[in-house]
């Protein structure tokens, strides 16, 4: 296709003309793709926030999105900052914090963020917070706990 457009353009002008749009729709098509491989990235992010719970994986997830599982992670890593597992892995544990307030089990809260060894929740609970997970409970209760036990005379009474 583009010798047969090339064999017919006469004059270097013609040429330079030909190059220059055969460039600019080159340009464009690699933004396109670009943009959709973007796009493609915060389709799977939605995804993992939605289904954080399930057993996913990177070849799960590149595949979800049509993308080779290297290209993912490479392009994953370079658009959030973060690879794949440490995106997944921060999202399950902001979500065992939410469910740490409640009274669940420590081992149930693992599972209901999609890690399913306790002792593997833990330790990743930990290296994220920096407090295990009964230590993170414990603050929050401690904390809740001071803000509803004031003292009955914290405010002076008005008359």
């Amino acid at each position: 296709q583009y010798y047969d457009q090339l064999s017919k353009l006469e004059t270097v002008e013609e040429n330079k003309t030909w190059f220059v749009e055969a460039f600019g729709a080159l340009a464009q098509h690699i933004a396109r793709m670009y943009n959709s491989d973007r796009n493609s990235i915060m389709k799977a992010a939605q995804y993992i926030r939605q289904y954080y719970h399930r057993d996913l994986s990177l070849q799960a997830i590149s595949s979800y999105v049509h993308l080779s599982k290297n290209y993912f992670a490479n392009l994953f890593k370079k658009e959030m900052g973060e690879s794949f597992l440490e995106y997944l892995t921060r999202i399950r544990i902001e979500n065992a914090k939410e469910l740490l307030k409640r009274e669940l089990k420590v081992t149930d809260v693992g599972s209901l963020v999609g890690i399913q060894d306790p002792k593997y929740f833990s330790k990743v609970f930990k290296k994220i917070t920096g407090v295990s997970p009964s230590e993170y409970r414990n603050l929050v209760r401690e904390a809740r706990h001071s803000e509803s036990a004031e003292p009955a005379n914290a405010y002076p009474k008005i008359e």
